[in-house]
């Protein structure tokens, strides 16, 4: 797939983690992961030490986001493909986490009230933090910036049923989140969609085609 050009404009992609309030082995995985073979590395062994959604989340801020992603993947000499499990992975942590950022919004009353403003408003700083430094962790950038990524169709192609579904997910939850006025992040999502084989309103997509 030829890469696209430009980003999309972020609108932020919060979870209630950040990289100082998970775990210290977390934080320090991330000083090795500067390549994308030392962020698979790392990825994979988060995976294998059983580390939450959150704390995953937390490494993939840590290390740039979408950010790291255009940088490492697509914008050296080369473009570099991502190993299947790191992608698909990667795909089930950022649904579960749109899932809790959403639960979070339905979340109780009264008292919890007042701790969901104070989480909230700790998550705005991060983000405001990290898009200072240039890191973004927005979900539509994140998936377009995956799209990007070397033989991106054959590897998708390997990923289960359950990844691929939390894929589909993530882009019909973007589809009813985006602001048609806003041509830029539609213009995105649209070639999200186009990539992953879905059609509009988040239809199934064609694994065999891939195959």
């Amino acid at each position: 797939m030829t890469p696209m050009g430009g980003s999309c404009s972020p609108s932020s992609f919060s979870s209630s983690s950040s990289p100082s309030s998970s775990s210290s082995s977390t934080t320090t995985t991330t000083t090795s992961s500067t390549t994308p073979l030392a962020f698979e590395r790392d990825w994979q062994r988060l995976v294998r030490s059983g580390k939450s959604g959150q704390e995953k989340l937390a490494f993939l801020r840590a290390v740039g986001g979408a950010s790291f992603i255009r940088r490492g993947y697509i914008m050296g000499k080369k473009r570099r493909e991502m190993n299947a499990d790191v992608l698909g992975d990667l795909l089930v942590v950022l649904w579960e986490g749109l899932k809790e950022k959403e639960e979070e919004k339905k979340g109780g009353e009264g008292c919890r009230e007042e701790k969901r403003d104070v989480v909230r408003e700790e998550s705005e700083r991060e983000e405001d933090r990290a898009m200072a430094v240039g890191i973004s962790m927005d979900a539509l950038e994140i998936l377009q910036a995956l799209t990007q990524i070397d033989r991106f169709q054959i590897t998708l192609a390997l990923l289960s049923k359950p990844q691929l579904e939390a894929a589909r997910e993530i882009v019909k939850k973007l589809e009813s989140e985006e602001k048609v006025e806003d041509k830029g992040r539609m213009h995105c999502l649209e070639e999200v969609r186009r990539a992953f084989s879905f059609s509009a309103g988040g239809g199934k997509r064609k694994l065999e085609e891939a195959r």
